[in-house]
């Protein structure tokens, strides 16, 4: 038995999450002042196509022709005090399996709409995600790519498949846009 506490600022929650509208969500995970936060993440103005977060279609023009303009759920930016930046690295680092399930609620309803604009079924996709080094599986215990991917694929009642292996390399994040391309 434990007592859950918030995702982003670890403060102690209620093991009986508040109902608002007969609804839970979010609560699980966050505190009211995180949530809150968390929502106005998802409204932050892209500083290229001015759009909110949840409408942003940019895309790096290496990418561009491999995939389709998908909507942001929000910017990850390093700034250690940005919510959506203190979730990512707390899914990096805990499997957090409430996390994991609202942040697969948030991803799925995502997703669904941009489906449902392309005409494409949910259920026909098949979910994958770019295995994490052994080293930070080793370390993390678990792998939040496929955890996301895989809930995901529970979400639309699809496939989730290992489609990807690592071969090496170095870390792209750490490559300039040249150096990546020459790296993948």
């Amino acid at each position: 038995m434990f007592i859950p506490r918030c995702a982003v600022c670890d403060e102690l929650l209620s093991p009986i999450p508040p109902r608002e509208n007969g609804a839970s969500r979010g609560k699980i995970c966050f505190c009211n002042s995180c949530i809150e936060k968390w929502e106005k993440a998802k409204v932050e103005m892209c500083p290229s196509c001015y759009n909110v977060s949840g409408k942003c279609t940019c895309t790096p023009d290496f990418f561009f022709k491999y995939q389709p303009d998908i909507p942001s759920l929000c910017f990850y930016t390093t700034d250690s005090e940005n919510p959506a930046s203190k979730v990512i690295i707390k899914m990096k680092r805990q499997n957090h399996s409430q996390l994991f399930e609202f942040i697969t609620e948030e991803l799925g309803a995502k997703l669904d709409t941009t489906l449902t604009k392309m005409g494409i079924d949910g259920k026909d996709c098949i979910f994958t995600w770019i295995p994490r080094k052994n080293k930070a599986i080793r370390e993390s215990g678990f792998d939040q790519g496929r955890l996301l991917s895989k809930g995901l694929a529970s979400y639309f009642d699809a496939k989730c498949l290992p489609l990807f292996v690592r071969i090496g390399g170095k870390e792209q994040k750490k490559l300039d846009k040249n150096k990546r391309k020459k790296n993948f």
